[in-house]
């Protein structure tokens, strides 16, 4: 299966950092949820998430994107709404 790669962009920082700037989902929905998720308690407008590239995880194959694409993240809808 091919999985989208991500990394996670602190804008404070200028830099990709802290616990997990790359990770692997999926689809943009998923890395979406996994994106609100790991930022809990931290302001989200700190913070972009970009598609870099693709995992082939039956080839072990890695591919980056010529240039990172933002993937924007809609803010958490409440579930009564």
């Amino acid at each position: 299966m091919t999985y989208r790669v991500y990394a996670i962009f602190d804008r404070v920082a200028a830099e990709c950092t802290g616990p997990q700037v790359i990770f692997s989902a999926k689809n943009d929905g998923i890395a979406q949820r996994i994106f609100r998720n790991g930022l809990k308690g931290v302001r989200h407008d700190e913070f972009q998430m970009f598609l870099v590239g693709t995992f082939d995880d039956e080839k072990v194959r890695l591919d980056g994107l010529a240039k990172p694409e933002l993937v924007p993240v809609p803010p958490e809808v409440a579930a009564d709404a």
